[in-house]
């Protein structure tokens, strides 16, 4: 039998600060704290209301994709399943914890602040940042920098640059149906010698956690709230040019014609994930975390966009003429 992941607890002298514990969209209840196994951590709520039942949270979608990642060789924040205590709500609230992966005598930035500094026509006060943040510019911009690998990250044969990195993100956003990949949610480090591409965080809004359960049972895995991914494309409508929101799946063929090699490299890493892998990590969230409805429909999601990926990768390597299509893919 497998054993469940395990729940860590924060207590009130683990908080750090004095913050109040709402963020600044005032979405989720969350604060940083020093646990005494994990070290410096973001702890976050489960829900936007903290009190939210089993039904409508986002904490097993964290757990989850943070797994995924794992198998998928990404460099991604490690994210566990807490309790934590919320003095503001009155008592202790389930949630998770996200390792701090802040490097030692450096600093992280947002994908925006690092936007705005390289482009100087990108709008910072813009909220979806539609003057730059499109596929095709956050991959030069990072090829230009020459922004690094994740550090302390060992990548997968072939993936060389951060450039190279952000092909396996969009990827995995479109395999776990993440709509939440805006200019906040894509961080670099800084060091001395440079910009280094962070490992990949905050993905609790996936695998179809906000959908009601009428929009659960049609099963229809294309529908917006599950194929949104606030990036943007310039379109020309009615003889002017417009910023139009694109699909997850959209943006990582943008990825793909641009590096057709990253992402060939990360198909296959996908190719290599075992239906069996998958269903092991849903085995191992506590089942008060979720509900069955929310645990099988994520479960057939993974399916459908894992197929409907991996669908697409044989005609991107019959491109790339000199790689052998059942080599690479391990078919």
């Amino acid at each position: 039998m497998i054993s469940s992941f395990p729940i860590y607890r924060v207590e009130p002298k683990d908080r750090y600060g004095t913050d109040t514990g709402v963020d600044a969209e005032g979405r989720f209840y969350k604060y940083w704290c020093n646990h005494p196994e994990l070290g410096h951590c973001l702890f976050k709520a489960a829900s936007p209301d903290g009190f939210t039942p089993r039904e409508r949270r986002w904490d097993w979608s964290e757990k989850v994709a943070a797994e995924l990642g794992k198998l998928l060789g990404l460099p991604i924040a490690r994210t566990e399943l807490a309790i934590g205590y919320a003095q503001e709500l009155g008592g202790y609230i389930d949630g998770t914890l996200s390792i701090d992966y802040t490097p030692k005598n450096g600093q992280v930035m947002s994908c925006r602040r690092f936007l705005s500094i390289v482009d100087p026509l990108y709008d910072v006060e813009s909220l979806d940042g539609l003057d730059a943040y499109n596929v095709e510019n956050v991959l030069n911009y990072l090829q230009a920098q020459s922004v690094g690998l994740p550090l302390n990250w060992h990548p997968p044969a072939g993936i060389q640059t951060g450039a190279d990195v952000m092909v396996g993100y969009l990827l995995f956003d479109a395999l776990i149906s993440a709509t939440d990949r805006h200019d906040e949610n894509l961080e670099l480090a800084i060091l001395e010698a440079g910009y280094f591409l962070c490992p990949t965080f905050d993905h609790g809004d996936s695998l179809g956690v906000k959908l009601l359960a009428e929009a659960r049972s049609i099963y229809n895995f294309e529908q917006p709230k599950l194929v949104e991914s606030c990036w943007w494309k310039n379109l020309t409508v009615e003889g002017r040019i417009e910023a139009v929101e694109i699909s997850n799946i959209e943006a990582f063929n943008i990825a793909a014609e641009l590096r057709p090699m990253a992402a060939i490299i990360w198909l296959k890493m996908l190719a290599q994930i075992k239906t069996d892998d998958i269903h092991a990590i849903f085995e191992q969230l506590p089942a008060e975390r979720i509900d069955k409805v929310s645990n099988r429909f994520a479960i057939d999601l993974l399916d459908f966009n894992r197929q409907n990926l991996l669908s697409r990768s044989e005609r991107l390597v019959i491109e790339q003429t000199s790689i052998d299509v059942k080599e690479e893919l391990g078919r």
